[in-house]
């Protein structure tokens, strides 16, 4: 990556996630499909930026988004800038 890029990333929103669905989750894991595997790891917004901080990312700005669908719940979304 280049000096001053950007990097955009996101994750799933585990405060509304522990809220609404804590019968699915399984520490960070939470298991959106019943009889399967999968999982998606949740954060908190605070975890996204220490993330990107101790990667060597300034963070430009990182927040909750919008519930498109009510069982997916809001993407948590972080922008970062490489350091120089």
């Amino acid at each position: 990556m280049k000096n001053n890029g950007i990097l955009s990333f996101s994750g799933h929103d585990k405060e509304y996630i522990e809220a609404k669905y804590s019968q699915y989750i399984d520490g960070k894991k939470f298991f959106p499909y019943a009889d399967t595997e999968c999982y998606w790891e949740t954060f908190t917004i605070d975890e996204m930026i220490d993330l990107a901080q101790k990667t060597g990312f300034l963070v430009v700005e990182c927040k909750r988004g919008i519930v498109y669908k009510e069982e997916d719940g809001p993407i948590l979304h972080c922008v970062c800038r490489k350091s120089l």
